[in-house]
C-alpha cells in the first residue's frame, strides 16, 4: 500500500461562451470570504480567475456572478465530502470552564491563533483547505483535553481505521 502526500484539489469551471474550462486552485481564506460576500461577483470573477488559474478568460457580463457561485459550490461540496475526514466542526462552540471574551466572529479564528500560533493576519493569506485542515486540528486538540472527548476521538479513529481497512482489501 503506497501513502501518497496531501496535495491540495483544483476545481475546473467550465464557461459556455468562449467555451473553455479554467482550473482554479483554493482561495485563500480572505478570497473565500470576498467571494461569499461580494456584491459585484462579475468583477471579482476576473480577478479570481486571473489569481488562482494564471488566466484571464473574459467573461459577458451575467456570466461573473455565475462563475463565483460554481467555484464557492465546488469548494464547499469538496469541504462537506471531507467533513468527516478533516473533521471540520459546522458550528463552533467551547465548552471550557474560562469565558471566551472574543466576539463569534473570531472564534475559529482565535483556535487556530491558540493552537498553532498563525496570526489572523497570516491566516487571511492561508489557502482556505489548509485553514480548514488547521482548525480541524485545533478542534480535535481542544477535544482532547477531555475523557469524554478522548473516548469519542478513539471511537472516531477505530471506526476511521476499520473503513480504511475495508477499502484496502476491496
Amino acid at each position: 500500500m503506497n501513502i501518497l502526500p496531501f496535495t491540495l484539489p483544483e476545481f475546473a469551471i467550465g464557461i459556455p461562451i468562449p467555451k473553455t474550462t479554467v482550473i482554479l486552485s483554493a482561495p485563500t481564506k480572505n478570497d473565500y470570504y470576498r467571494m461569499t460576500a461580494a456584491r459585484n461577483k462579475h468583477r471579482l470573477a476576473g480577478e479570481m480567475m486571473e489569481k488562482y488559474s494564471g488566466t484571464n478568460v473574459p467573461l459577458l457580463p451575467d456570466m461573473g456572478e455565475a462563475f463565483i457561485n460554481e467555484y464557492l459550490r465546488q469548494i464547499n461540496e469538496y469541504r462537506e465530502k471531507n467533513m468527516d475526514y478533516l473533521m471540520i466542526p459546522e458550528t463552533i462552540s467551547f465548552d471550557t470552564p474560562e469565558p471566551d471574551k472574543l466576539p463569534v466572529m473570531t472564534c475559529a479564528e482565535n483556535a487556530v491563533y491558540t493552537y498553532s500560533g498563525v496570526d489572523f493576519i497570516r491566516q487571511a493569506e492561508l489557502n482556505i483547505i489548509e485553514y480548514w485542515m488547521i482548525l480541524a486540528d485545533s478542534m480535535k486538540a481542544r477535544i482532547l483535553r477531555t475523557k469524554d472527548g478522548k473516548d469519542y476521538l478513539d471511537e472516531c479513529w477505530h471506526d476511521m481505521h476499520r473503513i480504511s481497512t475495508l477499502e484496502c482489501t476491496i
